[in-house]
């Protein structure tokens, strides 16, 4: 009971720097880069916007009366009047009054800052938020507010450093009055940074006993297929020695029958060799009979 009162009040001091904070440097963008000069919201925006239907529309009545409580229409003072702006009035005049552009950087921060409002100013939980929580999250809202302040400096060539001063000092006042935690309040910190801690182990052992079943899946998986591509091959061997055998031949046979025509071609070869060289004697031995019949027939007509 006592954790959840401190989680309670540590939400609203948090609710409340967001407020007063941002509050702050809405107002500084809102006063810089409002463009109506000396005329009133509403009659700006009927000159230079749109209808005052339109601006009807866009703004709710409370809103308004705001903008138009300075009764002097055309003498309108900014810096006066929007210190009655709450932070959502800020956004809505900063983005018709102020030549906001969606993609600039400046834009970006103050929509951050406008949601951080908005999240923590409607929140549906009522537990609160713990203490180490409200640390961080007043830290992260003194960087974005000083993020916004230099890029308005940029923007406008004006020194803001002593705004920047206030806010500082402001919210670091704001870190120095949080409760210091006890010894029982480190060590329940402590026992439920362990729950989160096993928690997130739990976590992870259910990760790997998944791993460990998709790796088996893939072992099952790649041994059947080592089955399958051995059944295979075995068949496929199989079928073709019982093709050759139905053709009537093995390997071994066809090899033999290879070697046999081969053999047969020699032979053959050295037949036909054996008989060009019979004929071309048998030529010789014709000529030389030739020739000593020539002579003798010769040597009888001589006579």
């Amino acid at each position: 009971q006592h954790k959840m009162n401190q989680n309670k009040l540590a939400l609203l001091q948090w609710q409340d720097a967001v407020q007063e904070e941002g509050q702050r440097v809405m107002y500084q963008v809102t006063t810089r880069l409002y463009q109506g000069k000396n005329l009133r919201p509403d009659y700006y925006w009927v000159e230079n916007i749109n209808s005052n239907q339109a601006y009807k529309k866009y703004f709710n009545n409370d809103q308004r009366q705001i903008l138009e409580s300075f009764h002097d229409s055309q003498n309108y003072d900014i810096e006066i009047a929007a210190r009655e702006f709450d932070i959502s009035l800020h956004w809505a005049v900063q983005q018709k009054f102020c030549k906001l552009n969606r993609l600039e950087v400046l834009y970006g921060y103050l929509e951050r800052l406008v949601n951080m409002r908005n999240t923590n100013s409607h929140r549906s939980d009522h537990s609160g938020i713990p203490t180490s929580d409200l640390k961080e999250q007043l830290e992260e809202l003194l960087k974005l507010c000083l993020d916004i302040l230099s890029n308005l400096e940029d923007r406008t060539s004006d020194d803001l450093s002593s705004v920047k001063r206030d806010i500082r000092n402001s919210i670091n006042k704001r870190l120095l009055m949080l409760p210091k935690s006890t010894p029982a309040q480190r060590l329940d910190d402590g026992a439920e940074w362990m729950h989160r801690s096993v928690q997130r182990m739990d976590n992870s052992d259910g990760w790997m006993h998944r791993s460990v079943q998709r790796v088996d899946n893939t072992d099952g998986w790649l041994h059947h297929r080592a089955d399958t591509a051995r059944t295979h091959h075995s068949t496929t061997m199989s079928q073709r020695v019982a093709d050759e055998e139905d053709d009537g031949l093995g390997t071994l046979g066809k090899v033999a029958v290879g070697v046999g025509v081969a053999g047969v071609g020699i032979v053959a070869l050295g037949a036909l060799a054996d008989y060009l060289s019979e004929k071309n004697k048998n030529g010789k031995q014709s000529n030389r009979n030739s020739t000593s019949t020539s002579n003798k027939n010769d040597d009888c007509s001589i006579m």
